[in-house]
């Protein structure tokens, strides 16, 4: 900035990190975190630079394989695709999971990233108490076989949770224990709700809008 004022403290709202190293990324560079690499969306530099304090760190379970049937269902969304594009299919979420939080705790026992657990954390973050912190966000509920796993999950720390990554899950779509009933689990353990990507998501969540809304201040 050409005035020479410090920049305020900012917030990534979202991030693959973990993404990032456990998949081959495609066209990105790969390496070290901490080093700032030209064309790679984040590090430790850029997140510097610009003052980031918090990350929302993603954690989507997801395996890249071939679906034709998948491929005409985002190219309605996105535009069109060639029918050869690898999409993003849920074959073992749960197993991917962990292998998101173990790179995560990685990061942060390496490069002492905090990673955010409660409101008093966040704060601290925002002031500079911590070089950088992460907020591990699950991107997409598949992973969630029964909703008291989401005590577990909130004790491997992950304060956000995006109901869906473009597809349809027994949460999202109203099927199963519905997610009318997995936004009051979410509140009453402090779990944020993210509504994005699967419009759809929006007409199911609007019955329970003031509820879903609570959420916000809890961690």
């Amino acid at each position: 900035m050409g005035s020479g004022l410090p920049l305020p403290p900012a917030v990534d709202l979202h991030e693959d990190v973990s993404l990032y190293y456990i998949r081959t990324p495609r066209g990105l560079p790969l390496g070290d975190f901490g080093e700032d690499i030209p064309g790679r969306h984040g590090d430790i530099p850029k997140y510097a630079r610009a003052n980031v304090r918090v990350v929302f760190a993603g954690i989507a379970t997801s395996v890249r394989g071939l679906s034709s049937s998948r491929v005409t269902r985002l190219s309605a969304v996105y535009g069109s695709r060639n029918t050869w594009s690898p999409v993003a299919k849920y074959r073992a979420p749960l197993d991917m999971l962990w292998e998101h939080l173990v790179t995560y705790y990685r990061l942060s026992e390496v490069y002492g990233i905090r990673i955010v657990e409660r409101a008093e954390d966040f704060e601290d973050c925002l002031r500079g108490g911590w070089r950088l912190c992460f907020l591990l966000q699950l991107e997409g509920a598949e992973p969630i076989e029964d909703a008291d796993d989401l005590v577990l999950l909130r004790r491997l720390g992950v304060r956000c949770i995006t109901l869906t990554w473009n597809y349809t899950n027994k949460f999202a779509s109203g099927c199963g224990f519905g997610v009318s009933c997995l936004l009051q689990f979410f509140i009453a353990i402090g779990i944020c709700a993210v509504r994005s990507h699967r419009y759809a998501s929006l007409y199911s969540l609007i019955g329970v809008e003031s509820m879903a809304s609570t959420s916000l201040s809890c961690m």
